[in-house]
Formats: structure tokens, sequence, C-alpha cells
């Protein structure tokens, strides 16, 4: 399907005719390891709409390449914009959306840092206050990969950012961006403290950039997690709001 960048006026006018899910993807530039690239967290979710646009109706916007990276913002790469900052850029532009005609709208971040999320749902929320015919998901791919860790025993419980599931999907998307041999220590890595203590540079407790077990990925573990993203996303955009599943 045409993006939206790509299209005419006309165009336009005329993709609004399959009533389509407009969609803002959310990515950032962040540290995650020596191993993966900064974009990561933009690859993810643009494979996984690159997939579902082949069974619904999405009008895809350009994505957002820059998030609020608290835990990882002293990391060489790394780019991090306030809650403040994010939540009033995402509202301008569903604000837009719904100007255009949207009804349904998709808010996907490949980030999932809480404070970054949170931002994405207020300015959601904000939105639909004042527009209460306007239905907008706002979601990570890892909020549903995290409720669903069970279904992948393979991985550990407590792997996370830049680790085991992080890098395996990535082999499955960007292989050639993947880096396994540039993994520091081999061993599963603690990463971001959750002691509760606020620290104003949590990224020095956080020395390696990522959490969990990069070293035990598979391409074969990548695609089977991407699969599930994509058939729950689709679940999610097409059973009725107030149905029970």
């Amino acid at each position: 399907m045409p993006r939206w960048e790509e299209m005419t006026t006309k165009e336009f006018n005329e993709f609004l005719k399959k009533d389509p899910i407009f969609v803002l993807p959310v990515g950032s530039l962040e540290g995650h390891g020596a191993h993966l690239p900064l974009g990561t967290d933009f690859f993810q979710p643009m494979q996984l709409l690159e997939e579902l646009e082949r069974r619904l109706p999405l009008l895809i916007a350009p994505p957002l390449l820059y998030g609020n990276c608290t835990s990882t913002g002293g990391f060489p790469g790394t780019v991090s914009i306030s809650y403040e900052t994010l939540k009033s850029l995402v509202r301008e532009i569903l604000d837009n959306f719904v100007k255009n005609g949207a009804r349904r709208i998709l808010l996907l971040s490949g980030h999932a840092g809480r404070t970054h999320l949170c931002a994405l749902k207020d300015a959601a929320l904000a939105v639909v206050r004042e527009h209460p015919e306007v239905k907008i998901w706002s979601l990570s791919d890892y909020e549903i990969l995290y409720r669903a860790q069970e279904r992948f025993q393979e991985v550990p419980p407590d792997d996370g950012h830049g680790g085991m599931m992080e890098t395996s999907r990535m082999l499955a998307i960007r292989e050639d961006l993947v880096k396994l041999e540039r993994i520091e220590e081999k061993k599963g890595v603690g990463g971001i403290p959750r002691d509760f203590l606020i620290r104003s540079s949590p990224w020095e407790q956080f020395p390696h950039g990522y959490e969990g077990y990069p070293e035990m990925a598979t391409k074969d573990i990548g695609r089977r997690l991407n699969s599930y993203l994509v058939e729950e996303l689709y679940k999610m955009l097409t059973t009725p709001p107030d149905s029970k599943r």
C-alpha cells in the first residue's frame, strides 16, 4: 500500500474510502549494547506494520524516531526528548490525524520505556476525550510480548532490553545490523536498576547497555516472536472493543 508521504491529496482522499486505520509508528534512537543498532526500536514496529498492511487497510504516517529514554540517555548515540515534548508532539500529530478523517488510530511504539509510553497514552487520552468517536490503540509491541512470555519457554524470565528477545527479533528483521561478536559479557547481564531509587544517571548502573541473554538469540525465535505479534495486533485491531477475548 502507498505510504502517506507518497500520496497526492487526491490519492489520499481516495484511500480514505477504504476506512483505513491511521498509524503513527514510534521508535527511538537509543543504545542497545554493542551488538544492536541505535534504531532497533524503529525497525521492529515497522516490520510488524509491513506484515499487517497486507491484511488490513493501514495509512502509515512517517515514523517518529525520537522518544523519551531515561535509563539509556547517557549512552553514545542516544537521543532523548522530554516527556512534555513527546506528549505535546504526539498530541498535535493525532489531532491532525483526526482533522484528516481518522476514526481509528494505532500508536505503535518499539520503545517500551515507562515514561515514554505514559507520554504516548496521555496524548491519546487527551484526543479521545475531545473526540470520543475516535478509537486509539496506544502500546508497545513489548507490552504484548512481556504479557505472553510463558509462550516462549526458551526465553529466560529476566530477559530484557537488548536481550534474547530483542536480539532474536532483529536477527529476523535486519541480520546485517546485528553484531553478536560484540556482546561484551556472554553470561546474561543484569541491567536497569529496579530498586525504586531515583538516580540522576541510571545508565551508570547499566554498563553494558543491555540486560538479559543476547548470546542465546536465534533468527528462528525472532521469526516466531514477530509472527506472534502480527497475529495479536491483527486480533486487537479487528475485535470489537467491547467484546471479550
